[in-house]
C-alpha cells in the first residue's frame, strides 16, 4: 500500500508555535506488467543451418522440440563438423555453427572437431564462412585471437574478401560478434547504411563479444547474422 501523506499545517495561538496534523490516504494498488515480445524463426528452406536456427530460438524459450527436425539434425553430423543436408558430405561452417550452438544449448555434445575447423579457417577465402568457424570456436570455449583473421582485418574496419583493402560493412557488423573493437563499431556507425548494421554498431559498443550475438537472437530473431 502506497501511503499519500497529506500535511495540514495549522498555527497555534502562541507565537511561533505550529502544530502538524498528519492524514494517511490509501489510493489503492496499480499493477504494471510488461509484455516482452518472444521472435520465433521459421525455416526458411530444408538445410541444417536454417532447421537449427529455428531449433535453437524455440530451446531459448521452452518450446517442445520437434523430433524430425531433431533428426535432421543429427542426420547432418558428419566426423567433426556438420554438412547443410543429410544427403551432402561438404564442410559447411553456418551449418556447423548453428548446430554446436543449439546442440549445447539443449545440453548434448556437438563433436565438432576444433583442428578439422582451424585448418578450414586457413583455406576460407571470405569472411562469412571465417566468421562462422570462429564463432563455432568460441562456442566451444577456445581462446581467438584477432591475429587468426588478420587477413580481414583492416585497421578501421573489415574487408569480406582475405587479403583485400575494401572495407565490408557486413564484415564489420559480424566482427563485432567476435571481437570488442571500439574503433572498428565507430567506423560502422558512421558508414553504414543499413539500419541493421547501425543497431550493431551501437550493440557492439555497449555489450561484449557473443554477449551481443545474443542481444541480436533473443531481440530479432530472424536476423542472426
Amino acid at each position: 500500500m502506497d501511503l499519500l501523506v497529506n500535511v495540514n499545517i495549522v498555527l497555534a495561538k502562541e507565537d511561533n508555535e505550529i502544530v502538524l496534523v498528519l492524514k494517511a490516504v490509501d489510493y489503492g494498488e496499480i499493477k504494471h506488467i510488461e509484455y516482452i515480445p518472444r521472435p520465433l524463426y521459421k525455416a526458411k528452406t530444408l538445410t541444417c543451418s536454417e532447421i537449427a536456427k529455428e531449433l535453437l530460438l524455440k530451446a531459448i524459450y521452452g518450446i517442445e522440440l520437434d523430433d524430425a527436425e531433431l533428426s535432421f539434425i543429427l542426420g547432418c553430423r558428419r566426423n567433426g563438423y556438420f554438412s547443410q543436408t543429410p544427403d551432402n558430405v561438404r564442410f559447411n561452417p553456418e551449418a556447423t555453427f548453428y548446430a554446436t550452438w543449439f546442440l549445447k544449448t539443449i545440453g548434448a555434445k556437438p563433436k565438432v572437431n576444433a583442428s578439422l575447423l582451424l585448418e578450414e579457417l586457413n583455406k576460407t577465402n571470405t569472411f562469412d564462412k571465417a566468421y562462422y568457424i570462429v564463432m563455432t570456436l568460441k562456442l566451444l570455449s577456445y581462446d581467438v585471437s584477432k591475429n587468426m583473421l588478420e587477413d580481414f582485418g583492416l585497421s578501421y574496419a573489415v574487408s569480406w574478401i582475405r587479403n583485400s583493402s575494401k572495407p565490408s560493412a557486413k564484415a564489420t557488423a559480424m566482427w563485432l560478434n567476435l571481437f570488442k573493437d571500439k574503433e572498428k563499431a565507430e567506423w560502422l556507425l558512421k558508414n553504414a547504411r543499413d539500419l541493421d548494421a547501425k543497431v550493431q554498431a551501437k550493440i557492439g559498443l555497449r555489450f561484449s563479444p557473443l554477449l551481443s550475438c545474443y542481444v541480436v537472437l533473443l531481440v530479432k530473431g530472424e536476423k542472426l547474422d
